[in-house]
């Protein structure tokens, strides 16, 4: 008798792709794509691959372009955002820089020991967190008024200040009425008194910090008042509001986990409050804040041991008076969160606990584009398919997706944010390329110090990575490169795109076609002089937009259309590709989507 035999693929989404290695010959389905692909055996294809997200070529390029890059040899992401050719061996350590960065922690202690290859954790104090269960119906006009309340235990009390109940601890009925100045009484969690002594045993209790009145504030306002409060910072309480104008909610964060409470008189439900009193109890413990490997080897100085670790690009990183020494979380007149924060080690569970007590002193570094998410070890290669929207056929719906959505895209997508404006040296943006338009009274070491390369000495016209910041007076510009190729791959490309461009106030739509001839493979060379010195280019952009007749005169003025130019320069026989530039005016930003052909003759 016949046995029928069914055979099954291994199948999940496109997304999980990234996620699951097929072995060696094993075949993979994506059943939201209609894809199929076939696992390869390390190291087939010294490759990585990244998942497509915002801006990822340029991104990508730039970090292949930094000093976190440790390959050997200058490495290029191509369209399909694959970094192909990296060196035999170099493919583990371009893994682990991608989804590494450094910190560096200085201590107190010349004496504590730190063991290389432990991992140091900080840790930090869970939080109790009131936070409105609505969104803010009116952000322009809040009315309301409430009470904001700490929580102390017995043996703090202060006298003549009215508490209530929240536990009742080891504090005997006798100590609460010694507290309360009664006798008879019998207390219970809720019941209210005033203190006349500071009390004994461990109950606890709440109190009022304050009385707050809005009428008809705006949040911005209401959020000033209450952050720049000098006993809402004194009680270790951190006021936010998470998300944006309808989507605003109010938040109160008491960062040493004592119970905290939100008690409205009137107008909660302005502030997105489904009810009138808001308590929550306190909590207990810690959580890991962040984590890292101690790499060799720390370096003990007068008093102090500077540490460098190793963290995980999906790991939070280590803060040093995070609340209230700087401007940027959550502001800065935050209440400081220092005290409840420690570090530990397998070794030193709690360097805190130490005699004398050792704490971080200062911390730099924090982490970088976190590209190393989208990244792996090109293993799955697809299988040639109708589903595989590669761009084979001509008649076809092309579409962009984004990364969440984990479906190939028919087009490529950038988005193009420099400008034609020329800025000081204090004012570029790191890991972009600049070219230097004045030297100014920059010096050849401050060039350096901001990228350019040691031994190049610093001239107009001189491109560079910017690494650092610049100082004094010299000036730049973003170099802004759409495309580039080798020069030697291909004599033809033919670039079919679409383009919106605006400024916030202004949107443009374009379409159109881009064609460059590329004489390097022809050895097609200039005939001006000097002579023979690069090899000629020649770009055209054939395009088409909508006018936008802002002052109805049927003119087409410079500001009703887009102003993005695409072009190319000859190239320098010296260098190694042909590049496709790009211009447009000051606080515009393009976003293209596109194909690419290119031909050899």
């Amino acid at each position: 008798m016949a046995t029928n035999v069914k055979i099954l693929l291994r199948r999940g989404k496109r997304a999980e792709l990234s996620l699951a290695k097929l072995d060696e010959a094993e075949l993979g389905f994506t059943t939201d794509t209609n894809q199929l692909y076939v696992g390869l055996e390390e190291p087939a294809v010294n490759e990585i691959q990244f998942d497509p997200f915002a801006n990822a070529h340029a991104i990508i390029q730039s970090w292949l372009n930094s000093s976190d890059c440790p390959s050997t040899v200058p490495l290029t992401v191509d369209e399909d955002l694959i970094v192909a050719d990296i060196p035999d061996g170099e493919i583990d350590n371009i893994i682990t820089a991608l989804n590494t960065y450094k910190q560096e922690i200085i201590f107190n202690s010349a004496s504590a020991s730190f063991p290389v290859g432990e991992l140091l954790t900080q840790y930090r104090h869970e939080r109790t967190i009131v936070k409105s269960s609505g969104v803010i119906p009116n952000i322009n006009s809040i009315t309301a008024t409430f009470e904001v309340l700490d929580e102390k235990t017995a043996g703090a009390f202060v006298v003549s200040t009215v508490y209530k109940i929240l536990t009742l601890g080891t504090t005997t009925q006798a100590e609460w009425n010694t507290t309360a100045g009664t006798s008879g009484v019998t207390y219970a969690v809720g019941d209210t008194f005033t203190a006349a002594t500071v009390g004994a045993g461990t109950g606890t209790a709440s109190f009022s910090i304050g009385t707050f009145t809005f009428t008809t504030q705006t949040l911005t306002s209401l959020l000033s008042t209450l952050q720049t409060d000098a006993a809402i910072k004194a009680a270790n309480i951190v006021v936010e509001v998470d998300g944006v104008g309808v989507t605003s909610y109010l938040k109160f964060t008491k960062i040493d986990g004592k119970a905290l409470g939100v008690d409205f008189s009137s107008g909660h439900a302005t502030l997105g409050f489904s009810q009138a009193t808001n308590t929550e109890a306190a909590v207990t413990g810690y959580d890991v804040y962040a984590n890292g490997t101690i790499l060799p080897s720390p370096i003990v100085g007068s008093g102090i041991t500077t540490v460098t670790v190793q963290l995980s690009e999906s790991s939070g990183y280590f803060a040093y008076l995070q609340e209230g020494d700087t401007s940027t979380y959550p502001y800065p007149t935050a209440p400081d969160t220092s005290p409840f924060f420690y570090f530990g080690t397998p070794s030193t569970l709690d360097y805190s606990a130490e005699s004398p007590a050792v704490e971080s002193t200062s911390i730099t570094g924090e982490s970088d584009t976190k590209i190393g998410l989208y990244g792996s070890k090109r293993t799955n290669v697809e299988v040639l398919t109708e589903e595989s929207r590669n761009q084979l056929f001509t008649n076809q719906h092309l579409k962009s997706y984004s990364a969440a959505d984990g479906l190939r895209s028919d087009l490529y997508k950038k988005k193009l944010t420099a400008t034609i404006a020329i800025i000081g040296v204090d004012l570029v943006t790191l890991q972009r390329q600049y070219e230097i338009i004045t030297l100014g009274t920059t010096t050849q070491t401050e060039w350096e110090a901001m990228g350019v390369p040691s031994g190049t000495t610093a001239i107009v016209g001189t491109k560079f990575v910017a690494s650092a910041v610049g100082v004094n007076t010299g000036t730049v510009r973003e170099v802004a490169t759409f495309l580039k190729y080798p020069k030697e791959e291909c004599t033809s490309i033919f670039i079919d795109y679409s383009l919106k461009q605006t400024n916030g106030t202004m949107t443009f739509v374009r379409v159109g076609t881009i064609r460059v001839i590329n004489g390097t493979p022809q050895d097609i060379k200039n005939s001006y002089v000097p002579a023979n010195t690069h090899y000629l280019t020649k770009l055209t952009d054939t395009n088409t937009e909508i006018h936008q007749d802002l002052n109805t005169d049927n003119i087409v003025d410079s500001n009703e259309i887009s102003n993005i130019v695409f072009l190319t320069e000859d190239i320098l026989i010296a260098d190694d590709d042909i590049v496709i530039s790009y211009t447009q005016d000051s606080n515009f930003s393009t976003e293209i989507s596109y194909t690419v052909k290119r031909w050899t003759m």
